[in-house]
């Protein structure tokens, strides 16, 4: 139980060098930033320039990106044709890292930081929600690394 409370960030007992949310992204040298989009193939389609969108959102708010970034940013989401032009969407952007759980005295990789959101939405809101929720991570990461 404690395990699946760590990896959920609920657990008082998990800190990633000081804590979860926010203050998780203090100091954290770099984030690798992956992609991925299930459901319908017209969604599936949108992977590449969601990644495109987040990549420049990111880089434009100086979040460090690296391929092999302490962070891994990871953006799913997952959407369904509802009616012509109009999806169903969940889509969550976490960062996982890896962090010390009290509790245990040992280090586990888990999710550190999150924002999700979920409704009906065309191509083109998909792409506009996705890049909001990348300008809440970048503005989480200024705020927590403003000296």
């Amino acid at each position: 139980m404690k395990i699946m409370l760590a990896l959920f960030g609920l657990s008082p007992h998990l800190h990633a060098n000081g804590s979860y949310g926010q203050s998780s992204l203090r100091d954290l040298p770099g984030i690798e930033l992956f992609v991925h989009c299930a459901g319908d193939s017209e969604v599936k389609k949108l992977e590449n320039k969601i990644k495109e969108r987040l990549k420049a959102r990111l880089e434009s708010a100086n979040v460090p990106l690296s391929d092999m970034g302490e962070g891994k940013l990871k953006f799913l989401l997952t959407g369904f044709k509802k009616k012509e032009g109009d999806y169903f969407v969940y889509a969550s952007l976490q960062l996982h890292q890896r962090a010390y759980l009290a509790i245990n005295h040992e280090y586990m990789d888990c999710q550190t930081w999150d924002t999700w959101k979920m409704g009906v939405f065309n191509a083109n809101e998909i792409l506009s929600e996705a890049e909001d929720m990348a300008r809440e991570f970048a503005n989480d990461y200024i705020s927590a690394n403003i000296l």
